[in-house]
């Protein structure tokens, strides 16, 4: 009996060539489509109180790095006081500036306890990432032919 293994080279080469870009598209789509969720669970699960809406509108994300790499950020535009939400301050006291109003000469401030939601968000969606990139891989492996 008689076993013959043949591989062609030419076709394997060709499946293992093209697998950059695939992988380079389907990790694209996941990587924004998580980032999305990302901002939508920290728009919609924390610890504040809103008023204006404001803080929530500051949770924006951006694509870099050709779209393999996303940032999840407090845009100060919209909202300066966010990074004092999400991180917390201190106690401290406030005095009045020159020019305004005084209704008092000082004011202690007990600080703000942390609403740290960006984090937690990512957190939360972790998981699920992780099982869309696997399966991103996965589909991969099997647009480039193998």
């Amino acid at each position: 009996m008689e076993l013959k293994v043949t591989i062609d080279l030419d076709s394997f080469l060709k499946a293992f060539n093209a697998i950059p870009d695939i992988a380079k598209k389907e990790m694209t789509q996941e990587i924004a489509g998580v980032s999305k969720s990302i901002q939508n669970q920290a728009r919609t699960v924390h610890r504040f109180k809103t008023k204006s809406g404001n803080l929530a509108k500051s949770i924006w994300y951006t694509i870099r790095n050709k779209g393999l790499s996303a940032e999840i950020f407090l845009n100060e535009s919209t909202a300066q006081y966010g990074k004092y939400v999400h991180d917390g301050t201190r106690a401290h006291t406030i005095r009045p500036q020159s020019g305004n109003k005084v209704f008092a000469k000082k004011v202690n401030h007990p600080g703000i306890k942390p609403d740290q939601f960006l984090y937690e968000a990512a957190q939360v969606k972790e998981p699920d990432f992780i099982i869309k990139m696997n399966t991103a891989v996965d589909r991969v492996i099997k647009l480039a032919g193998f």
